[in-house]
């Protein structure tokens, strides 16, 4: 990984995808002073928001200003966070 590229998915990471853990944790939000939450001891109306926030930031706008390996690296998590949060939801929704 280029030195250019790791500088971009750090400033990334703090500005924009702050809620990609770097461990990569299944259920696990952060928010954006860096503290965890378990999505499933989170209320609807939270998880809801999340969930609008990750579609905000899969907009094309967003990924057309991001270079490609950036992308490449960022989407696959973005997709599987927001994964993550649709089946909390549903989960949290049904009970």
């Amino acid at each position: 990984m280029s030195p250019e590229l790791k500088v971009e998915l750090k400033r990334l990471r703090k500005q924009r995808f702050y809620y990609l853990t770097s461990k990569g944790d299944k259920y696990l939000w952060m928010d954006r002073d860096g503290k965890p939450h378990q999505m499933l001891n989170m209320r609807l109306d939270h998880l809801q928001a999340c969930i609008r926030l990750v579609r905000k930031d899969m907009l094309p706008r967003v990924w057309s200003s991001i270079s490609n390996e950036a992308r490449l690296k960022l989407e696959p998590k973005a997709f599987r966070k927001l994964k993550e949060l649709k089946e909390a939801f549903s989960t949290k929704a049904v009970v």
